[in-house]
């Protein structure tokens, strides 16, 4: 039975690194640009009109000055 938690144990990490490295793809197929400096925070737009899409633990933040953006993002999240 211990052998069996170890595995499951194990599987969850890589499932997690599966999912932000899909995650991460998609985006910067799209447009977005990845911060050196943070691995989680990806932008896309001018300094006027951008989007600003970051990953916390199991929580994603998306922020921007216009709805439509946002809801763009949104929906290219749930195609993906």
């Amino acid at each position: 039975m211990q052998t069996l938690k170890k595995k499951t144990i194990c599987g969850l990490k890589q499932a997690s690194r599966s999912w932000f490295t899909k995650f991460s793809n998609t985006l910067l197929c799209h447009d977005y640009k990845k911060y050196n400096n943070d691995y989680s925070l990806f932008t896309k737009g001018s300094s006027l009109d951008f989007v600003v899409v970051l990953v916390y633990v199991d929580d994603i933040i998306i922020v921007g000055p216009n709805n439509d953006d946002i809801s763009c993002t949104k929906i290219l999240l749930r195609k993906h």
